[in-house]
């Protein structure tokens, strides 16, 4: 599996086939966006963990994580958008965020030190729960 993989994930990484996809700037191509991460992490998942760390510096080269924090804090703002399509994103997105994050504490330092992390995580606190019916107390 790893023979198939690598040669993909590297070809999705070398190219710019993975920033093309998952930062766009129509709201016609948003559907794409968490099939897409969904399938990357879905083979990403399978690799053996050398496989993996290789991925996530590849991800912080690209600067990932940061260009995730960026378009998270525009996907607040876009109006119009179908609800559960934005939770899907943000969910994609966050997960891109902490794979490219995870066991590099300076990069995390570093990306949201470049953002403006205080209004991510406000945004972050006050976005709506869709994940429980709501029901009067």
């Amino acid at each position: 599996m790893i023979n198939i993989n690598m040669p993909l994930l590297s070809l999705i990484l070398n190219s710019e086939v993975l920033t093309n996809v998952i930062y766009v700037d129509q709201v016609e191509k948003y559907e794409i966006i968490p099939p897409f991460i969904t399938e990357f992490f879905l083979i990403v998942k399978n690799l053996p963990m050398d496989h993996k760390l290789e991925i996530s510096r590849a991800l912080k080269k690209l600067n990932i994580g940061y260009l995730s924090i960026v378009f998270i804090l525009g996907m607040f703002t876009e109006t119009g958008l179908d609800p559960i399509l934005r939770k899907n994103i943000v969910l994609a997105h966050l997960e891109l965020i902490y794979f490219t994050c995870r066991r590099d504490q300076d990069y995390a330092q570093e990306i949201f030190s470049k953002s403006n992390s205080s209004e991510f995580l406000d945004q972050i606190m006050l976005y709506p729960d869709y994940s429980t019916l709501s029901y009067p107390y």
